[in-house]
């Protein structure tokens, strides 16, 4: 079942529903020390080309804050099954 939930005229939140994902704005609550080591890996900087990311993981849960659904999007893509998140596209 496809699910998509969307208004133009507010900053509702991003989620929609697909058989294996579910794409949903990200928010602070996601952000566990998983994620953030995730985030803060080598690899993963390397793939965003930064050398590093000046934040510890209460200023990245207030970063994440700054995302409006309306202008500026931080999409999650979590794994239905495990319920984790697994990407991201901002």
């Amino acid at each position: 079942m496809h699910y998509l939930r969307w208004d133009s005229q507010s900053n509702i939140p991003v989620y929609i529903v697909m058989d294996d994902f579910i794409l949903k704005s990200v928010a602070p609550d996601d952000i566990t020390e998983e994620v953030f080591t995730w985030l803060t890996s080598p690899e993963m900087l390397r793939g965003l080309n930064l050398s590093s990311i000046p934040f510890n993981i209460f200023q990245l849960k207030e970063y994440i804050k700054r995302f409006d659904n309306y202008h500026n999007y931080f999409i999650g893509i979590f794994c239905k099954s495990k319920k984790c998140l697994i990407g991201f596209y901002t």
